[in-house]
């Protein structure tokens, strides 16, 4: 995926992780790792230097598992409810 030119950005192509998940029977046998590993090959031979992904923030959410694999937050979104 290469982001759109704009005169405040390096372009640079990186690899879009999309979703991941591995049902509760098979955590812990290093699936995910081994899922990860792949997708991050893949998208380094095709010339992404860098991987990207959106994760939920919550108590049994994958964000330790990211992290754990070397990624970090760069970015947050916020919502508030217009109720």
């Amino acid at each position: 995926m290469n982001e759109e030119a704009s005169p405040y950005l390096v372009a640079h192509t990186f690899g879009s992780l999309q979703s991941l998940f591995v049902s509760a029977p098979w955590r812990g046998k290093g699936l995910g790792a081994a899922l990860l590993d792949a997708v991050r090959a893949w998208a380094l031979r095709r010339g992404a230097t860098q991987m990207r992904l959106s994760v939920w923030e919550f108590a049994e959410g994958p964000l330790r598992f990211y992290e754990k694999h070397g990624f970090k937050t760069v970015k947050r979104m916020l919502a508030a409810s217009q109720t």
